[in-house]
Formats: C-alpha cells, structure tokens, sequence
C-alpha cells in the first residue's frame, strides 16, 4: 500500500492536507484560532514530517506531491533508520518519495525561533533560556510559542492555554493556539515514540516567519535510558537546514529548572 499526501491547501490559518491509503482518505488538518503564521509554508514538508512515523506503522511508501529539500529528506531518513532499528515491530524502513527534490528556498533570518509550549516545567524553561535577551549563543529571537490542542491533554485545554498565555506575557512572547487532529486520526496507536513529529510538523507551519523550531526537553542526557518520543538522538531529525528543530534543556534536570525559571530575569526586568 501507498500513502500519499495530496490537496494542500495555501491557507497559514486553515491547513488541510489530504490523506490516500489505499481505498481510505482521511484529512490531516490544522485549525488556528490565535496567532496562525503570517505566510504559508511549503506544507509537502509538513506532511512529510507529520506523517513518516503514520506511514512506518504501516509499512507503507509514503509519497508526498509536491517539493522537498534534500537535506529534510536526508535527516527523515535517518529518523525512519532510527526508529526502525529501536522498535522494529513497530517502525517499518519503509521508502519516503517526495514528487519533487528542490533546494532552492527563501532565505530566514537565523537568529528567529517559534517553539512549543505547554505551560509546564519543560517548556517555560525553554522558553525562559531561549529568549535571546536572557539566554546564550543558542538563544534566539522567539517570533511566536504554539500550544497545541487535541494532542497529548484530555481537556479542551482551556486551563494549559490560559498558563501559557501569562508565562507569553511575562516574556513579550506572543502565543499561538492551533487545533489539529493529528494525534487522534495519524497517531493514537503510537503516540509516546511518535509525538514529537506531530510537534515539528506543526512549528514547521512558521517557517517563513522563523529560523527554527524548538521543543522541550523533558529528561536529560544522562537518564536516556529507553527511547521516548523526544530524545537527544531523532529530533534533530525531524528538521533541516533551512528549518531545524533544536532541542532545549537535555542537559538539565527538572529540579534545577525549576530553580533556574525562578533566578532568571524576566525580558522586562533586562531591558535598557
């Protein structure tokens, strides 16, 4: 069987794509109710993130209509060659083929960043560190941070999203709410080892507005004991040249995070 992704829609607000396996269509979709990406992205490169683990589950050759670059190509082959060589049974080397393979892409500003929030210990620390007036060399300009909902909380996330809009104020961030049905029609067989491509998937929508996308760690280099769905070795992965996906707070634990979201200054309280 083949998996093709197809009818992309050129609405940054209203993202749908759809799905062919075999005889069944199925539509991958991204709602924003706030804060969507100001321009459209190339969304064959969404789908080829979003749907490579759906696909491996299946064993199925995914292709995509529409151009990638080689270095995404490159890096989600790697991420297949991982998973497959983790969890074998679950994770089929299957063959990933874009309709087209093109580089040329309009250059970013390098030093941009949207990332992914939930409003808890995790992402606020990689909010907090990646504010480039608070941060190192790693730290960049944040043009928006995504709480995602109908993805990994059982409410309608009303509570998270109203968290992460005073931890966005408190860092002159703003906050982007986006829906997606992802996880429920692409994902819920799955969803602990194959989460984070939901994640990329969904900051790669702002690649026209930023440089990269940047999740949140939650363990750290050392305590890697068992792949999950975000670790040091595959999310790079999911990512490219022109938008690669860093990871934030690996080399951390979660006590000292919370100490460090405390000490650290608020962009406010740096200014001059």
């Amino acid at each position: 069987m083949t998996i093709t992704a197809s009818d992309i829609t050129d609405d940054p607000a209203e993202v749908r794509i759809r799905i062919d396996a075999g005889r069944t269509s199925r539509v991958l979709t991204w709602s924003f109710e706030r804060n969507p990406p100001k321009r459209a992205t190339n969304y064959a490169e969404v789908a080829s993130v979003a749907l490579l683990p759906y696909a491996q589950r299946e064993g199925s050759e995914l292709r995509i209509e529409g151009s990638v670059s080689s270095s995404l190509l490159a890096n989600l082959e790697d991420y297949r060659d991982y998973w497959n060589n983790v969890a074998p049974d679950r994770f089929d080397r299957i063959s990933i083929v874009p309709e087209v393979i093109d580089d040329n892409v309009d250059p970013v500003d390098e030093t941009t960043a949207v990332l992914a929030i939930s409003g808890g210990v995790h992402s606020t620390y990689a909010l907090a560190t990646s504010h480039r007036t608070i941060g190192d060399e790693r730290s960049r300009s944040i043009v928006s941070a995504v709480f995602i909902r109908d993805f990994d909380i059982a409410t309608n996330g009303a509570t998270e999203v109203a968290r992460c809009s005073a931890i966005c104020e408190a860092y002159d961030t703003p906050l982007s709410v986006v829906s997606t049905n992802w996880h429920e029609e692409f994902a819920h067989h799955d969803f602990s080892l194959s989460f984070l491509a939901g994640i990329a998937a969904t900051l790669r929508l702002f690649a026209p507005d930023a440089g990269q996308g940047i999740v949140a760690a939650s363990t750290t280099y050392g305590s890697v004991e068992r792949p999950s769905g975000s670790n040091p070795s595959s999310n790079a992965f999911l990512g490219d040249l022109r938008f690669p996906i860093r990871s934030a707070g690996f080399g951390i634990d979660r006590p000292t995070k919370l100490q460090a979201i405390e000490s650290l200054p608020r962009p406010s309280e740096v200014r001059t």
